[in-house]
């Protein structure tokens, strides 16, 4: 009853807010709009577009109606919003259309409803639930004889599908989870996702009016539904982008496979899928997925391959789309994670977003070949983007210094990190940033894109969250194996060894360049002015270059030429030759000291 599962993909662009659903939904979409279309408590519908499956709505212009707003005036609304919604008529065919299993023969089914949420308990949980199962019994004697007493609800009122436009009129959005149920289902979510005092209660009871069927049992039995649900953890896919990362046929030598089983090793694990977007590779990977299918068969892989290479920040994309659960973790192909790590992350989680509802990702920390930080860091270095200076602090291998929580807020993430798909894809996602030789900037740019929205970003601390990234290909003549687990000695040696085609490794000069091409795109995706700023910003990191020499100089031209192409391509610039005419000018003026070869 609580458990408000979420399937839609928002993309809002200016006045328009797009939603990205199945066909059954949008088939729902269609039907609702006719049926609720006289109510003004609903945003209007623009068009919906069968063939690439999205449905268009009027943007509300207003405010989310968050915690720290709720107030006497506002309760009073939403209760006559709720009874207006809850009395709305519905013939036997609207009934039929809006039933689900738990309302298909029109009658409340508490024991059903209860046993559907028990079955999913821990062993411990159970224990202290099962007593309530008599209690369940009382309802359902109950409600069998009760008729005519469903209607349609929402289903899924939290802050953030509540909103309050500029005439200060309630509007409700995201009317996927709506569906025939008891009335009184909505306004127990709204008491629970709003934490109604008992004051605010009945000022709500007060307006909507208690119907005669409510008991003291029926609240009992819908508090401890809730509790039920909060105590179910909710379920976490993987995604997983690679190219290249299996050059053994024998697939367990394989870093993929490596960081596959590292997860579901992991106790008291709730993943339940595992999504490994390929970027045309042209090694095993194929046949190391084959055989994870067939040694983890009670979790469910989705895997498709790029028929052409199309970069990190696409791949991810497109397996972040086909993600079926909303919490999902980004990994890299090569890693080793702590043994409790997904209990604890996602523990950790679930504590953030308690205290701040906007949390839409959780990074965590990561070493290369390593099972301890990289030293330590202030916090002011940790995270954090000077969008002033033009400098990004990433620093995510060390640990903060003189910190009390176990997580930190901060202005950007990188490559493992637990987030919530509806809210990333909320803002568009990670960019297809193919153009670039390799796609640096593209946690950055969406970082920015996130908390331009209103989003947070947090960062995790401690080794419980360390993850090991294994760096596969990548040759480190210090590795230090002292302080290696032995389990995972032979895997960080073979790691440190084997030289495998991956898609970053890349000549360093290219990595340069990259680097500058990317950064620089990024600068002009907030602004034409911040993009010229930015060019400025490297020549005179140029000035400062005591190395410096023609090879160099070039690798920094070029990389900024890309950016200004790719700005050209993305219709952020119109005029390409002015910018090109602006980098040449810069460099003339400066004062470069340039070496020979």
């Amino acid at each position: 009853m609580f458990n408000q599962s979420h399937k839609l993909i928002k993309v809002v662009n200016g006045n328009i807010q797009k939603y990205y659903l199945n066909i059954k939904q949008l088939k729902k979409v269609w039907w609702l709009k006719n049926l609720l279309k006289p109510n003004n408590f609903v945003p209007k519908v623009i068009r919906i577009n069968w063939k690439e499956r999205f449905v268009e709505e009027k943007k509300i212009s207003g405010n989310q109606l968050n915690l720290d707003l709720i107030n006497s005036n506002k309760i009073n609304t939403l209760a006559k919003t709720l009874k207006k919604l809850h009395s709305q008529k519905l013939s036997i065919s609207d009934q039929k259309k809006l039933a689900d299993k738990y309302t298909n023969n029109f009658i409340y089914q508490p024991k059903k409803i209860f046993k559907s949420i028990f079955l999913n308990l821990s062993k411990a949980d159970k224990q202290i639930y099962k007593k309530y199962i008599s209690l369940a019994d009382k309802l359902e004697t109950y409600f069998s004889e009760q008729v005519n007493l469903l209607s349609m609800i929402h289903g899924d009122l939290r802050p953030e599908n509540i909103l309050i436009d500029n005439k200060k009129n309630i509007k409700i959005v995201d009317w996927d989870d709506c569906r025939l149920d008891l009335p009184l289902v909505d306004v127990y979510i709204f008491f629970h996702n709003f934490n109604l005092n008992d004051q605010q209660q009945k000022e709500f009871w007060s307006i909507y009016q208690k119907p005669k069927y409510w008991s003291t049992n029926l609240d009992k039995f819908f508090k401890v539904i809730q509790k039920m649900w909060s105590s179910i953890p909710e379920p976490v896919s993987v995604v997983i982008p690679t190219y290249n990362r299996c050059p053994h046929n024998k697939a367990s030598l394989n870093p993929l496979f490596i960081t596959v089983a590292s997860l579901l090793g992991n106790k008291n694990n709730i993943i339940k899928n595992i999504i490994i977007g390929d970027d045309c590779s042209t090694d095993y990977t194929q046949k190391t997925v084959e055989f994870l299918k067939r040694k983890y068969k009670s979790v469910n892989f989705i895997y498709f391959k790029n028929q052409n290479r199309c970069k990190a920040s696409f791949t991810r994309q497109k397996a972040i789309k086909l993600c079926p659960t909303q919490l999902f973790l980004m990994t890299d192909d090569d890693c080793i994670f702590p043994s409790f790590f997904i209990e604890n992350a996602h523990k950790l989680f679930m504590k953030i977003r308690s205290k701040d509802r906007h949390l839409a990702i959780l990074n965590f920390p990561y070493v290369n070949k390593k099972f301890d930080f990289n030293g330590t860091i202030s916090v002011k270095q940790l995270g954090k983007v000077d969008y002033k200076n033009h400098w990004i602090y990433h620093n995510l291998d060390k640990l903060p210094k003189k910190i009390k929580n176990n997580y930190i807020k901060v202005d950007t993430f990188e490559g493992i990190f637990l987030a919530v798909k509806e809210t990333v894809m909320s803002v568009g996602g990670f960019e297809d940033l193919r153009d670039f030789i390799v796609d640096y900037a593209e946690h950055i740019g969406l970082s920015w894109k996130l908390t331009k929205a209103g989003y947070s970003l947090y960062h995790a601390i401690g080794k419980n969250y360390l993850v090991t990234h294994l760096k596969y290909g990548d040759h480190d003549p210090n590795l230090d194996l002292s302080k290696v687990p032995k389990k995972y000695i032979k895997t960080l040696k073979m790691a440190n060894k084997i030289f495998t085609q991956s898609g970053d490794r890349v000549h360093w000069l290219k990595t340069l360049e990259s680097f500058i091409s990317s950064f620089t795109y990024f600068y002009f995706c907030i602004s034409l002015k911040e993009g010229l700023k930015h060019i400025k910003k490297e020549v005179e990191f140029l000035e400062r270059d005591n190395n410096l020499n023609k090879k160099t100089l070039k690798a920094y031209k070029d990389g900024i030429l890309t950016a200004i192409k790719v700005a050209k391509k993305k219709k952020l610039i119109k005029n390409e030759k002015l910018y090109l005419s602006y980098l040449n000018k810069e460099i003339k003026k400066a004062n470069l000291k340039i070496l020979p070869h």
